[in-house]
């Protein structure tokens, strides 16, 4: 019937006239699959229509060759790598000038204290001397002690022997 071969170690035997092997060039897989398929010595007529051509048909082109918008992805992150970096450069800048101007303000603060204070002693003071010339102008004397109002007297019990 076939004339057949056998192979070296091995029980397979393949007919003579089975003569296309196409291999799988798939990048999923380890190996490459071997197909087989049968191509007989003479063809009819209606088949020679049906079956693809001697090396397979041409591949089909289902992607569009159109240059791609933009930069590269690796430039927009550059970019924004660097944006964020000057934005944290400024913002740490930012922080340690208001640090420093609270500090200042702080010591301000501090030494201006005393100053502050008398100056408000002296405006009491100058209040006080005002009243007393308007009261003595209209002739009106206040006493400390001289009031309508009753006041209870207050007591402190004081040790009779002080000692030191």
């Amino acid at each position: 019937m076939f004339n057949q071969k056998e192979r070296v170690g091995s029980l397979i035997t393949v007919p003579t006239h089975v003569t296309t092997v196409t291999r799988s060039t798939s990048p999923f897989l380890d190996f490459e699959p071997i197909a087989l398929t049968p191509n007989p010595p003479t063809l009819p007529p209606s088949c020679l229509r049906i079956c693809p051509q001697r090396g397979g048909y041409a591949q089909v082109q289902y992607k569009r060759n159109l240059p791609a918008r933009g930069f590269k992805p690796w430039v927009y992150m550059v970019g924004m790598h660097a944006i964020m970096a000057y934005g944290f450069y400024k913002y740490f800048h930012g922080v340690r000038e208001q640090r420093e101007l609270s500090r200042e303000k702080m010591w301000s603060r501090l030494y201006l204290t005393p100053l502050l204070q008398a100056e408000e002693d002296r405006d009491q003071v100058r209040r006080y001397y005002a009243d007393q010339a308007r009261a003595k102008a209209l002739g009106i004397e206040d006493k400390v002690y001289n009031s309508e109002r009753f006041i209870r007297p207050t007591f402190a019990i004081t040790p009779s022997n002080v000692t030191q």
